[in-house]
């Protein structure tokens, strides 16, 4: 190799060297202001195991993901956003000025997301119910209560959320969305008898359920034994 072509070939490795240096420097600086929060975004989200997040630990929480965003944009991040905009704004009930500011922040955060990671089902579902309390029932949530069907339709850490969901915005479903929830209540019939005869009761939707189980008698059957007993 001469020493022209061997030069050209040490510019474009620096060059190439560059380019990942320059690509990797903002996510390393986005890094840097999520990691001290990340316990916090994940205990947002367990259920099972619920920890008191100050207010003040909340802001800075989102805060960091705000921040992050400016270097590096990611669905994750973006989501993650939108988490915490979601929690601060029930914290106000969702109510005055702040209270929607803060649910309209969460709304668009979820959104970009799904515009990044629209096979995110988590939070298709999330954006369903944010828009629920923000617009009250209308057929426009059944959209997105559809995709968060479709991209993870057997996700047992979702059923139930969604069922809630479907049970009260069923009067404004088309027949295509029906048959959907129609699927989601056997699964939960058929895994967890007792809280989804818990959630038909609360949510008065027990001839939904019982046209869905027709079908199987015997899971039917099961079904209506918790539910008398409720």
């Amino acid at each position: 190799m001469g020493r022209k072509a061997a030069l050209a070939t040490g510019l474009g490795a620096a060059a190439v060297a560059l380019v990942l240096l320059g690509q990797g420097v903002p996510r390393l600086i986005a890094a840097a202001y999520t990691a001290p929060y990340d316990q916090t975004l994940r205990d947002l989200g367990d259920a099972r195991h619920p920890r008191d997040i100050s207010p003040g630990e909340l802001s800075e929480a989102a805060e960091s993901r705000r921040q992050a965003l400016a270097w590096h944009d990611s669905a994750r991040t973006r989501t993650e956003f939108g988490a915490a905009r979601m929690m601060q704004a029930s914290r106000d009930d969702y109510e005055g000025t702040r209270g929607r500011i803060l649910l309209d922040q969460s709304i668009e955060a979820h959104r970009d997301a799904l515009a990044r990671r629209p096979a995110d089902s988590h939070t298709w579902t999330r954006l369903a119910r944010l828009l629920l309390v923000r617009d009250g029932l209308t057929p426009g949530i059944v959209p997105y209560l559809r995709m968060a069907i479709r991209t993870a339709p057997s996700d047992p850490r979702l059923i139930f959320a969604r069922l809630d969901l479907a049970f009260m915005a069923w009067p404004m479903m088309d027949n295509t969305t029906r048959a959907l929830i129609a699927e989601q209540i056997r699964i939960a019939a058929r895994t967890k008898t007792k809280a989804f005869a818990r959630l038909v009761k609360e949510r008065f939707a027990l001839e939904i359920a019982r046209e869905a189980l027709k079908d199987d008698i015997g899971l039917q059957r099961r079904f209506d034994a918790y539910y008398s007993h409720l």
